[in-house]
């Protein structure tokens, strides 16, 4: 039998800013008995198969995990390793894989033994959490979305509310020594985190709340290291940045359901990677590719809830006119309630999420003809 130690780098944490974030650090354990039991528990027919497997002790933020795969003679032992693992970070629909996994990943490495038909491979992982540390995640993040109350909310309203709890209650981590940072775990438990934290909780959120959304990484300020978001739509994706808009409010928010058009209009751009090791494609991403474009099609411009609910702003008593009986409406439903969804919709003209004073501010500016439309 022979045996290879081996060591293959994967990612760098995300930091946001210019300058060394933590390296990478691979693992190697010496094959054991007990490794070798698991080994032949754990054979698969496939890589793809052991992937699957492999996907499901990520998830559970196992450290030792062993496999035994058909040798494919076109691959080094080391490539099979890294096509499983990265294979396993590969995007399933499921809240607390793809993207969820891939970000909470430090590295991984370990050991490669075989022969000329099958391979062996002891695979360590190193995580930003542990199983207990995503446990408590699991449980916070499903404490938030049952106090926003999202069932029966519009995507959009799903997007809305969560980006505002993100940016009100994370605040940016400059602690780059502890783990916890780099997780959505940091930002639930602390309070606090680096934009790999920041997109990575948003991902998480917006999954569970059922709103397909994925991680892209890249450069932000200063051509620093940065991880932001982009959410479907109406059959578009949109781009989001809950790092950069932390603080803010929602008559603030610069990074905010934007396309690409309007995503950087100030000095500071985003520039999305254009992948790293071809060994790893689903670890690190090609955002540039044909590929990605077809598959997550981008709007060009920001998203306007208004032209996609068929509901016209100021619209509040749904007569297809905006009149003074508006007014009267909001007036009664900011006090008594609104008569329905859409009313409350219609009376939302800052898009807040809320119907305020502001709204009927707006309103009677739009009236009385100091406006001419109301703000996207």
């Amino acid at each position: 039998m022979r045996k290879i130690k081996r060591f293959f780098t994967v990612a760098a944490a995300l930091t946001c800013i210019a300058g060394a974030a933590p390296a990478y650090q691979a693992v190697f354990t010496p094959v054991t008995s007990a490794a070798a039991e698991s080994a032949a528990e754990n054979s698969f027919s496939s890589l793809d198969e052991a992937a699957d497997y492999v996907r499901t002790q990520l998830a559970a933020r196992n450290t030792e995990i062993t496999v035994t795969v058909p040798r494919d003679s076109t691959l080094s032992g080391g490539a099979h390793m890294n096509y499983i693992v990265d294979k396993a970070c590969a995007e399933t629909g499921i809240p607390n894989e793809g993207d969820y996994i891939r970000m909470g990943l430090k590295g991984h490495g370990g050991y490669i033994s075989g022969n000329s038909q099958t391979l062996t491979l002891g695979i360590n992982v190193d995580y930003y959490t542990d199983s207990e540390q995503e446990d408590a995640v699991t449980k916070r993040v499903a404490s938030i979305l049952s106090v926003l109350k999202l069932d029966g909310k519009s995507d959009y309203e799903k997007v809305l509310a969560v980006y505002k709890w993100v940016t009100a209650n994370v605040s940016y981590s400059t602690d780059l020594e502890s783990d916890w940072v780099f997780s959505a775990y940091g930002a639930l438990s602390n309070g606090s985190a680096v934009c790999q934290g920041y997109s990575q909780l948003m991902y998480r959120l917006l999954m569970e709340a059922g709103v397909p959304c994925r991680v892209v990484t890249g450069t932000g300020i200063r051509g620093g290291s940065h991880a932001w978001n982009i959410v479907k739509l109406d059959g578009l994706w949109y781009y989001l940045d809950a790092t950069y808009d932390q603080g803010y409010t929602y008559e603030n928010f610069d990074y905010f359901l934007k396309g690409t058009e309007d995503f950087d209009l100030g000095p500071d751009k985003h520039t999305p990677s254009s992948g790293g090791d071809s060994a790893f494609p689903n670890i690190e991403p090609d955002y540039t590719s044909a590929e990605f474009a077809a598959m997550y099609p981008m709007a060009l411009t920001a998203y306007d809830p208004a032209a996609h609910s068929g509901i016209v702003k100021g619209d509040v008593d749904l007569d297809g006119k905006l009149t003074a009986y508006d007014m009267s409406a909001m007036r009664k439903g900011i006090v008594n309630g609104f008569a329905s969804g859409d009313a409350f919709k219609a009376a939302d003209i800052d898009g807040s999420g809320d119907v305020k004073i502001n709204d009927l501010v707006l309103l009677q500016s739009f009236l009385v003809g100091h406006i001419t439309r109301f703000p996207a």
